[in-house]
């Protein structure tokens, strides 16, 4: 099969756009815990998350512990690969506003306190397109049946 000369310079300038979105993720986002003490509720604040970076890319986890704030809201959209609630963690209220929007895009959502967890907003589950999905205390895209 003969690849022609247009063929390969798309090949080469979607090869480029690639290496740019790796290197602009590993910038501005990286995985982080929700902080005991967060200076405000807003997700999009960097300060409220140890290491000091704001979790918002398909390869990142947000996990959730103990903390004094358990009502969070985006101010703007996010991206994860997953959201962790650790064993002990209080009851949480995830919410975006109208214009925002979280999106899972690898293992979902995680259970492991034993309280209830609210999601209000949008959501939307990258990976489950297209799929039939249940959630009980985890929600995991990649073993939802078809």
């Amino acid at each position: 099969m003969k690849i022609s000369r247009a063929g390969g310079l798309c090949a080469w300038a979607c090869l480029i756009q690639l290496t740019l979105l790796l290197m602009l993720h590993s910038v501005h986002a990286d995985s982080a815990t929700w902080n005991l003490n967060p200076t405000n509720n807003d997700w999009n604040t960097a300060t409220n998350w140890t290491p000091n970076t704001v979790p918002n890319a398909t390869t990142d986890t947000a996990t959730f512990g103990a903390s004094n704030t358990t009502s969070v809201m985006t101010s703007a959209n996010v991206d994860l690969a997953s959201l962790v609630f650790t064993a002990g963690a209080p009851s949480y209220t995830i919410a975006t506003d109208r214009a925002r929007a979280m999106n899972f895009w690898g293992e979902g959502v995680h259970n492991d306190s034993g309280a209830q967890q609210t999601f209000t907003g949008n959501f939307s589950l990258g990976l489950c397109l297209g799929r039939r999905f249940q959630w009980a205390n985890n929600l995991d895209c990649r073993r939802a049946p078809r």
